[in-house]
């Protein structure tokens, strides 16, 4: 297929770009700005470990404000050959935006319409979309049902999204819920497909240094390799690690394979898929990190008698989810938390050189 990728340089857009070039996709990203660009093409030949025979490269095209109305219209209409499937990865993850409204709820929402109106209206040969969302549109935090599956939405609403703490998950839920409001109320020629994914660990392939940004997100809360590399350096050897879990998690290969093969899978057509591993809590990601290149870290993570330093692991009482639908359809066999750590940890490595 010849695929169009938005978001390519974020965490898990990187990887969703080396899947496809494993599968042997052709894709076409979307970049804000040459430098973008530049530096998505470099990571790309930097860290992409294989790919299909005869896949040829990926390419990009400039789209300067992707969530303005109508700013795939040029790039659909013009590309030769036309494009067969279009990936949008949501918007990257910001902590404690300064203005919610503007800077989060107007660009996911209206960015995810904008896009799906353009390839209606421009893209007719385009058969499938698979929209990339998040557990954060299942899971209600504030009030956990028993179990969740596919079926569960998150009730925010989005007024409650203009607090800053709520904008992202507000957003994330409102894109989905609309894309499948344009999806009932327009009747497109293609296909949708929502994959609602745990944040989760895996290879750094984003980036190639640890700059002063590193593991921080927009608004300064930290990232999953953020959190890594705070324990590898000892942060919270004798301080109570933040937000313990648990949480839902996924590493972020299994999300880009679950991405790509939502394309492939006739299976996933007009479904929405629950992708997680498990649960993870800071006890857990401390009990893996101890383990990791021979208990090199084991001196400098919280003991067991520092708050999220170890425990008993994830308690009675957690709610329940259920990743059937991900097997099932999309195949995925989940890689577990030890193994996720210990990449995650590697590629860090690697970029301290």
């Amino acid at each position: 297929m010849k695929v169009l990728l938005t978001n390519a340089n974020t965490s898990i857009g990187s990887h969703v770009l080396h899947e496809l070039s494993r599968q042997g996709h052709e894709t076409v990203f979307a970049s804000p700005t040459p430098k973008s660009t530049s530096s998505t093409l470099r990571l790309y030949k930097k860290f992409v470990t294989s790919t299909s025979n005869n896949t040829p490269p990926p390419k990009p095209i400039t789209i300067a404000n992707p969530t303005h109305k109508g700013a795939f219209d040029a790039a659909l209409k013009a590309t030769s050959p036309p494009f067969d499937a279009i990936i949008h990865i949501h918007p990257p993850f910001r902590a404690s935006p300064t203005d919610p409204e503007k800077d989060v709820l107007v660009p996911a929402i209206d960015g995810t319409t904008s896009l799906l109106t353009s390839i209606r209206t421009h893209a007719p040969q385009v058969k499938r979309v698979v929209l990339l969302s998040s557990t954060a549109a299942i899971i209600n935090a504030a009030a956990h049902r028993e179990n969740y599956d596919e079926f569960s939405w998150n009730p925010i609403t989005y007024e409650q999204g203009l607090e800053p703490g709520l904008a992202y998950v507000a957003g994330v839920t409102l894109a989905e819920k609309s894309a499948w409001m344009f999806m009932r109320k327009k009747g497109p020629g293609f296909a949708l497909t929502t994959i609602c994914a745990a944040p989760g660990f895996g290879p750094v392939v984003h980036v190639d240094e640890l700059g002063d940004g590193f593991g921080t997100v927009g608004g300064g809360g930290w990232s999953r390799e953020g959190e890594i590399l705070a324990l590898m350096d000892g942060k919270y050897k004798n301080a109570a690690m933040p937000d313990g879990g648990p949480y839902l998690w996924a590493d972020v290969r299994d999300v880009a394979t679950a991405v790509v093969r939502a394309l492939e899978s006739g299976d996933a057509v007009n479904q929405r898929v629950l992708v997680a591993e498990g649960y993870w809590d800071s006890g857990g990601v401390v009990r893996a990190l101890r383990e990791v290149e021979g208990g090199k870290f084991a001196g400098v993570v919280p003991g067991e008698d520092v708050v999220g330093g170890g425990g008993g692991g994830i308690g009675e009482g957690v709610f329940g989810f259920d990743n059937g639908k991900s097997r099932r359809v999309l195949g995925l066999e989940y890689r577990g938390l030890g193994e996720s750590v210990r990449d995650t940890v590697e590629s860090i490595l690697a970029l301290r050189g």
